[in-house]
Parts: C-alpha cells; sequence; structure tokens
C-alpha cells in the first residue's frame, strides 16, 4: 500500500484553526481514494505560502521524503504547499526526482501544465493583495489616520463609529513620554550627543520606547529616512507616510526596506504636535552643524572639524544591508 504524507497550513490569524483540520479531512479522504496509508501529517499555523525557509513543518516535510519514508504527498491545493513561483517548482522538481507522486484535493496529481497555471495564478495573487493592502493604506492616510507604528510620544486612542466597529489608526500624546520627548530635543539642541543624552535617561531608569534601555540610534536615526527621536515630523504636526517600501525575502519571510519610488504623502495633524517650530528648528540646525562637520571629501578623508577617529575602522564601516554606518554599542 501506497504510504502518504499530509500537508496542511493556513496564514494568518485572521483565519481559524480549524480549516486546517478541514484540510486534512479532505487529504485523508484523497489518500483513502487512491489506495493510500496515511503515515504522518505535517502542519503550518499562520505562516504565509510565500515563505519556504520559515515554516518548520513544510520543511520537515521534504526532509521526510528525502528519506524514502513516503511514496505520494497530498494537500488541499498546490498554493498550501508553496505561493511563490520559485519554491512551487522547486518541490514539484523535487518529488519528480525522488519519485514521490504530488497530489492534491483539488487538483488531483500535479503535472507540468497544473503546476504552471498554479505558479501563475498565486503569484498573481500575491502580487494583488499587495496592491489592494498598499492601496488601503493609502485611503487610511488621506483618511487622517496612521497607517504605520506607533511612535513614541503617541498612544492609540479608541473610538468607534456610528456602525459600533472601531477606528483604527487614531492616535493621541502620551503627556508622560512627550515630556521626555521635549527633553530629548531641548537637550540636543543645547549641545548634548544622542550618546550622553541615552545614558542620562538611563540612569534615570526613563524606560525606552520598547521598554527597555535607551541607545544611540533610537535618538539619532535617520534624517533621509525621518527616524529617531530627533527625525519625527510627526512632532511637529505633520504625517508623513510612503517614504520607504518593504520587500520580503520568500526564502527567510525576513523583510528588507528600500526607498518608495513615488514621493511621500505629507499631512497636517496639529493635534499631534508636541513641540514648537522654534524648538524643531534649533534642532534642524544642530543636525545639519553636526552632519556639516562629519563630512567626507571625494577621497573619502573626513572634512571640518578634523578630529582623528578614536578607532582603526571609526567611519569605514557601513551596513551591506541599507548602506548605513556602523557604531559600537
Amino acid at each position: 500500500m501506497l504510504r502518504a504524507a499530509l500537508y496542511a497550513r493556513y496564514s494568518t490569524g485572521n483565519q481559524s484553526p480549524l480549516s486546517t483540520d478541514a484540510q486534512l479531512r479532505l487529504c485523508r479522504r484523497k489518500a483513502e481514494e487512491i489506495g493510500a496509508h496515511v503515515v504522518r501529517e505535517f502542519l503550518d499555523p499562520e505562516i504565509s505560502g510565500f515563505v519556504s525557509g520559515g515554516r518548520p513543518q513544510y520543511q520537515a516535510l521534504l526532509a521526510f521524503a528525502r528519506s524514502g519514508q513516503c511514496d505520494v504527498v497530498i494537500c488541499e491545493h498546490s498554493n498550501r504547499m508553496a505561493r511563490d513561483g520559485e519554491a512551487g517548482w522547486h518541490v514539484f522538481h523535487l518529488f519528480k526526482r525522488l519519485g514521490v507522486r504530488y497530489v492534491t484535493v483539488q487538483e488531483s496529481d500535479m503535472t507540468v501544465m497544473s503546476q504552471a497555471i498554479s505558479t501563475l495564478m498565486s503569484e498573481h495573487k500575491g502580487e494583488e493583495v499587495s496592491q489592494f493592502t498598499r492601496r488601503g493604506l493609502h485611503q487610511v492616510v488621506e483618511d487622517g489616520r496612521s497607517a504605520g507604528g506607533l511612535s513614541y510620544g503617541y498612544k492609540v486612542r479608541i473610538e468607534y463609529d456610528e456602525k459600533g466597529e472601531r477606528r483604527r489608526g487614531l492616535l493621541e500624546i502620551d503627556e508622560a513620554q512627550a515630556a521626555v520627548v521635549r527633553r530629548i530635543l531641548r537637550d540636543y539642541a543645547a549641545g548634548r550627543s544622542p550618546l550622553d543624552i541615552a545614558a542620562a535617561l538611563n540612569a534615570e531608569g526613563v524606560p525606552g520606547p520598547r521598554g527597555g534601555v535607551w541607545n544611540h540610534s533610537t535618538i539619532a536615526g535617520s534624517a533621509a529616512r525621518g527616524t529617531g527621536i530627533l527625525h519625527n515630523e510627526l512632532y511637529v504636526g505633520v504625517r508623513v507616510w510612503g517614504r520607504r517600501t518593504f520587500v520580503k525575502d520568500r526564502s527567510t519571510g525576513k523583510r528588507s526596506g528600500r526607498d518608495a519610488a513615488t514621493p511621500p504623502i505629507r499631512d497636517e495633524a496639529p493635534e499631534l504636535r508636541i513641540v514648537g517650530d522654534d524648538l524643531w528648528a534649533r534642532v534642524r540646525a544642530r543636525h545639519a552643524a553636526a552632519a556639516h562637520s562629519m563630512s567626507r571629501d571625494a577621497d573619502g578623508r573626513r572634512q571640518g572639524n578634523g578630529k582623528r577617529p578614536k578607532r582603526f575602522l571609526s567611519g569605514l564601516i557601513r551596513c551591506g544591508l541599507c548602506g548605513g554606518p556602523m557604531t559600537m554599542a
């Protein structure tokens, strides 16, 4: 009798875990139909099919098939096995090379034609969902709500519409955190470095944005990307969205950011202003002066104050992913 391995998966917490129970029931019925005995079942809950390396049970299934412990693999649909075209073809050819029969409830025995159609539809669906998601976030911003994460200095405002449904993306000022923001900006404008400011906050036991310690990058951030306490324009009542886009590495599931191809959306949000224009202008002036003093010429030599680097590789090491400078912490 054929030995069958079953695989089931669902993408997010929005889907019920019962979804996998239904998938496995259909797969067991299919195994019975083709005269196979189920020897093992593999289940990946709440994991996208566009990720292959981040699915432990998917990887275990492939190892199980490679070890020769099954004759047929069954899933509800090929998009449960893989939504990514490259991964879909990989698993199709792997099973073919191993001599393992690849069967789905909806498509029956997978062929080159059915795999090609499934790959095309899955990639199209993924692109469509991505576009719908970005369009939805765009609408949220145009409605005067936040489409990004929660910045330090703010908290979520709970509000319901006329239908009793929660309105998402509403923020209000967290006065305790706002006081810390004002202090950081005043200290920086007065000449203190982000490192000194972070050390002082940690010495006083002031919790950082995620409840942990403060560090240089939390305060200094990146001027180009508008990150860090020093560059968040929301503190002067300007909401900015769309500076960066994020792409997921389908082998690991990790996201990497890159500059958006289109200009960001800027929207006035005076109710979220934490500091005045005068303080913000002094912060910007101090940052511009510091950036000038740290600038380099075409040959990579430091311009401005001419101070000697403290360490051999100071100012030379940069992140291979984003190109930003590396600092010792």
